[in-house]
């Protein structure tokens, strides 16, 4: 039995014949991949990572633009796609090699630096994205110091925007780094810009903290108002192109904005108090108040600034010695030598608006 063939009108009633109807949603693309993988795309399917914590040029970029000129791109960068966005961006470092790339093609017009291949890799979080930018480029060594506390912070404020609650941070070296962008910044953004180290952000903390001390010992005044005054000094030292400070000059000015808002204090109790401050930091001793070495010079200054007739000796009355001791509660071992004058010389207090010559981690 032969079969039998639709007619042409049948065959054109199938064709017209509405199909099922759809029950799930209509999608106008598809969903980004679920795995990682390698594919190849166009320079304008891709974007830089706008929230890139390297702001400063990078000082091999004239190196890497001519290896890729003379080679092409040797390593596929990797990207993700943000939730919503059209485009693919850089997930962890190779900003800089994008923006190469995008002026070759300009100079050149080679497909060779408009077509390239990327690792693609699902996206995760904001935080992450920022994390593996921040790691890349640390593992690279070219963010400076300021770069990374200011990625830092931008990842904290991140990750506790997707936590909802506020992080605490104990972690010395992270938070130096948020102590940084909140106290230094803004009194040293071109100096920071160009490199300072962290020896000396170490120096100027340790120097607000003692100062910060010294000045809420004297008049038990609010933090507040030692934030503008120091600031005032420290912020004359900015300059472009600086990257360490001229420490004994800075520390005279940080005396001398003490003792210029604090009344009838002469200035040696004051740098007798920064000294041992330091010098405790230094050791890692507790400083409470009951530290005779730091606060009695300072006491009894104040005592005699506030009741002049009444007021003990000016201190020291005999010469010092060199041989000070630390709080007995207070271990030590051989090498930390006490601070003292070791000379053995007679010391005079310094008189109002008179600088001292000798500084200490100068």
């Amino acid at each position: 039995m032969s079969k039998k063939h639709p007619t042409q009108e049948q065959m054109m009633e199938a064709l017209t014949k509405p199909g099922p109807q759809l029950n799930s949603q209509r999608v106008n693309e598809a969903a980004p991949p679920s795995q990682e993988f390698g594919m190849q795309v166009k320079l304008h399917q891709l974007r830089p990572y706008d929230r890139n914590p390297r702001t400063l040029r990078n000082p091999r970029y004239d190196e890497i633009k001519a290896s890729i000129r003379e080679v092409g791109l040797k390593q596929a960068p990797p990207v993700t796609q943000r939730p919503g966005d059209d485009k693919y961006m850089i997930s962890d470092g190779g900003n800089t090699r994008l923006q190469i790339l995008n002026e070759l093609y300009e100079e050149t017009g080679e497909d060779r630096f408009n077509t390239i291949w990327v690792i693609y890799r699902p996206w995760i979080s904001e935080a992450h994205v920022l994390a593996g930018h921040l790691s890349e480029n640390e593992t690279r060594g070219e963010l400076t110091w300021i770069e990374k506390a200011l990625g830092i912070e931008q990842l904290k404020h991140t990750l506790e925007e997707e936590a909802g609650e506020t992080l605490s941070q104990r972690q010395s070296h992270v938070s130096r780094m948020l102590y940084t962008v909140e106290h230094i910044w803004p009194s040293l953004p071109l100096t920071l810009e160009s490199g300072l180290g962290v020896g000396q952000i170490k120096k100027i903390i340790a120097y607000r903290e003692a100062c910060l001390r010294i000045w809420q010992h004297i008049d038990e005044r609010p933090e507040e108002e030692f934030g503008p005054a120091f600031h005032e000094v420290l912020s004359q030292f900015d300059h472009e192109e600086q990257t360490e400070l001229p420490w004994s000059i800075v520390e005279d000015r940080l005396l001398g904005m003490l003792e210029d808002h604090s009344t009838d204090i002469h200035l040696f109790p004051i740098d007798n108090a920064l000294k041992q401050i330091l010098t405790y930091r230094q050791r890692r001793w507790p400083i409470t108040d009951d530290c005779q070495d730091i606060w009695l010079p300072l006491d009894a200054e104040i005592q005699r600034a506030r009741d002049p007739e009444n007021a003990p000796p000016l201190w020291p009355a005999e010469p010092e010695t060199g041989n000070r001791q630390p709080p007995r509660t207070t271990p030590r071992s051989d090498d930390q030598a006490p601070l003292g004058d070791s000379a053995g010389e007679p010391v005079r207090p310094y008189r109002r608006g008179e600088r001292r010559t000798d500084h200490v981690g100068g």
